[in-house]
């Protein structure tokens, strides 16, 4: 048994797929500065994709990049139904990690030294996946 209590340690190289993956995640928000979310050896982001990257309180479109490929944020109902609501921040931006924890366990690139098991690197699903952050 290996020093990574049986599971295989993360390949030294892997090549992007030739069509990269995209998912959206729907959550709390996120932290785009999160190593996570480096776009290291990420192909360009196609010429088709029609999305954006909302700015809002504390983010502005630069966080986005070729992992990152937008993000959006929902609240002017809550705003509607909630006269004189106030909500903090008022983007993307997440504040309690739990969105960003989720969006990288799902696509999330290495990260070496973060893990459960010592000497294994943290990464999420697909290293090579776009995504798009829906609040």
């Amino acid at each position: 048994m290996s020093s990574n209590k049986g599971y295989p340690p993360p390949p030294e190289t892997t090549p992007p797929p030739p069509t990269p993956l995209r998912i959206g995640v729907v959550d709390s928000g996120i932290w785009p500065e999160s190593p996570s979310f480096n776009d290291a050896g990420m192909s360009e982001i196609p010429a088709r994709w029609k999305g954006s990257c909302q700015e809002g309180d504390g983010f502005n479109s630069s966080l986005c990049n070729k992992k990152l490929i937008g993000v959006k944020y929902f609240n002017e109902g809550v705003r509607a139904a909630n006269h004189g609501v106030i909500i903090s921040p008022n983007s993307a931006r997440e504040i309690s990690g739990h969105d960003t924890h989720v969006a990288s366990t799902a696509a999330g690139n290495y990260i070496d030294g973060v893990s459960f098991f010592d000497g294994w690197s943290s990464a999420g699903v697909v290293k090579f996946m776009e995504f798009l952050n829906l609040k």
